[in-house]
């Protein structure tokens, strides 16, 4: 049901190979917030849907698929975040830090990062909140106002704030209950299910191209390279499907690891930066005008592929984790 009603509202506005305008964009999030999709993750108790990753996955799936605008993983997280931390959320956006960078409740300066980009919901944001650690691993809450905040555009080209790390101080730091490894987990994957859909409509953009393009009398998906490429892409598809699926199983049911969801956030990277490679290959230099659509695609994998645990840093983590085990790497990534 909620992925109908999450393809029903994109298709009207972005269906086939045509971009939406900036109003169309205004009437998609309007027509998300309204239909109440942002409460998705919110616990009934507090007037949400009480629906956890998987169901908030389809709707992330399907607003890749559409290269829809907005953050959609920021626009499900927050609502959640605002109940349970008693939060206005309004003209609010996250940003995830990955340190424990607050001690006793005190905001701590970052050892490693010295700014965060957070995505613009809507039209301007007032406050952003940075989610970092503190010294028991509990989800803190950083609010820094707009007045150290530099408005730039993103590579998919929306609306992001930056914030200076290493000169701002936030203007309060408020501790939670909530794991935040497993914060940081949910990001991940309904990001990876964000990755998972446009990936998947890139795929289909290349197909019907290949066998509607012909070159030398007979259709490109004739050719045995092309169609090599086509299954190279979907076999890394596939498997990335099947990573964020365990995982989104796994958080849903209380058990989730920490190497079940890097993993699958490294995988979709993994696929998404094959898929992209594949398509522009085979659609040429056509795909990278403004007219067609496949380079609107791109620009958000690449985005979501350094959203919420960059490919390179998951890489390293599970790897250290894995040089970490004394009984060998098989018996620990089966265990």
């Amino acid at each position: 049901m909620l992925d109908d009603t999450a393809e029903r509202l994109l298709a009207r506005h972005f269906a086939g190979n045509v971009r939406g305008t900036r109003e169309s964009a205004a009437a998609v999030l309007s027509e998300f917030f309204d239909n109440g999709l942002d409460q998705l993750l919110v616990p009934e108790a507090a007037g949400g849907m009480g629906g956890g990753t998987l169901d908030a996955a389809a709707v992330a799936y399907r607003w890749g698929y559409h290269a829809a605008p907005g953050p959609i993983v920021e626009m499900l997280l927050l609502p959640a975040l605002a109940a349970e931390a008693a939060l206005d959320p309004d003209r609010t956006t996250l940003a995830l830090l990955d340190e424990a960078c607050v001690r006793s409740g005190t905001w701590q300066k970052p050892a490693k990062a010295t700014s965060v980009v957070a995505p613009v919901i809507g039209e301007a944001a007032a406050t952003v909140l940075v989610c970092a650690a503190d010294e028991r691993g509990r989800l803190a809450l950083a609010r820094f106002g707009g007045d150290g905040m530099e408005l730039r555009s993103s590579l998919a080209g929306e609306d992001v704030a930056l914030l200076d790390l290493a000169a701002l101080r936030p203007e309060s730091v408020q501790a939670t209950e909530a794991s935040f490894e497993a914060f940081a987990a949910r990001g991940a994957l309904l990001t990876a299910c964000a990755i998972l859909g446009a990936a998947q409509r890139q795929i289909e953009i290349a197909i019907e191209h290949a066998n509607t393009r012909k070159q030398f009398g007979k259709p490109l998906g004739k050719f045995q390279a092309i169609q090599h490429r086509l299954a190279e892409a979907a076999s890394e598809q596939a498997v990335a499907q099947a990573a964020v699926r365990s995982a989104i199983a796994a958080q849903d049911a209380g058990r989730l690891k920490p190497l079940q969801w890097q993993a699958a956030k490294v995988q979709t990277g993994r696929a998404a930066t094959t898929v992209v490679a594949a398509a522009h290959q085979i659609l040429g230099a056509i795909a990278f005008t403004e007219e067609h659509v496949l380079h609107h695609y791109s620009k958000r994998l690449w985005t979501w592929r350094d959203a919420w645990g960059r490919e390179a840093e998951l890489e390293r983590r599970i790897g250290a984790q894995a040089c970490a085990q004394g009984a060998g790497l098989w018996p620990w990534m089966v265990d």
